[in-house]
C-alpha cells in the first residue's frame, strides 16, 4: 500500500454518462469546485480542501480519533464538508482520486437543483417553481435549507443562537423577491459563472436556457 494512503482519506468522483469529462460530483480546492477531467492530467490523485460524500473511503483511525460526522447539526446536507473539514484540521490528509469513480445520467433538472437559490429563482419563472424554491428555505432535504447553511457558517461553534437562522432565513427571501428588479443584470452574469465553473456542456446549457424561456 503507498505511503499516500496512510491518514488519508480518499474521494472519488461521479462522472456524467452522456459527457464524459463532466465531473458532477467530486470535491472542492481553493472554494473550487473540481468538474473536469483536466484537473487530473498530471496525477490521478490529488489533495482537496473538502469532498462530496458520494464516494469516500474513510480509515478508522480517522473516526477513532474525531469522532462520527455531527449527525445533529447535519441532519442530511453538510455532513461530508463538516467531518472532512474536521479531518483536515486534525492532521488527516483529504485526496481526491480519479481512480475511485462512478457515472450517472446528470440532466438539466439535476443541474439546476443544486444550484443556489438565486439561479433556481432566475431559471425558473414559473410561481409554482418558485413556490417550491422558497420551500427549500426549511426543508432539511434541501441542499440550500436555512439550517444547513447557518450551521457550515458557524461550523466551529458549539452553539448556533435561533436568530441567526431567522435573519439568514429573511434575507434569503428578500434577495430573491427583489432579483427580478434589481439583480437581474447581476444574476446573468452570476450564472455564466457558474456554469463555467461547473463545466456545464454547451448542449446542457442550451437546454437549461430553452427551459427558462418556456417557463416564462
Amino acid at each position: 500500500q503507498s505511503p499516500l494512503y496512510n491518514n488519508t482519506i480518499v474521494g472519488g468522483i461521479v462522472r456524467d454518462k452522456t459527457y464524459s469529462d463532466w465531473i458532477v460530483f467530486s470535491g472542492m480546492q481553493k472554494k473550487q469546485p473540481i468538474r473536469s477531467m483536466d484537473y487530473f492530467a498530471k496525477a490521478e490523485a490529488k489533495s482537496v480542501d473538502t469532498l462530496n460524500g458520494n464516494i469516500v473511503i474513510i480509515p478508522r483511525v480517522v473516526v477513532d480519533k474525531i469522532g462520527f460526522p455531527d449527525a445533529d447539526r447535519f441532519r442530511h446536507y453538510g455532513g461530508d464538508f463538516e467531518f472532512v473539514s474536521r479531518a483536515n484540521k486534525s492532521g488527516f490528509n483529504v485526496i481526491l482520486s480519479s481512480k475511485l469513480q462512478a457515472t450517472t445520467d446528470y440532466n438539466v433538472n439535476d443541474l439546476i437543483r443544486y444550484m443556489p437559490p438565486l439561479l433556481q429563482w432566475y431559471i425558473q419563472p414559473n410561481k409554482a417553481k418558485r413556490l417550491k424554491i422558497l420551500k427549500g428555505f426549511t426543508n432539511l432535504k434541501s441542499n440550500y435549507n436555512i439550517w444547513h447553511m447557518v450551521n457550515i457558517i458557524y461550523k466551529d461553534s458549539n452553539h448556533v443562537s435561533f436568530w441567526r437562522y431567522a435573519i439568514l432565513y429573511v434575507r434569503q427571501i428578500i434577495k430573491l423577491l427583489v432579483s427580478d428588479f434589481l439583480l437581474k443584470s447581476k444574476t446573468e452574469t452570476t450564472l455564466k459563472t457558474y456554469l463555467k465553473q461547473q463545466n456545464a456542456p454547451e448542449e446542457t446549457i442550451k437546454v437549461l436556457m430553452n427551459h427558462r424561456a418556456k417557463s416564462i
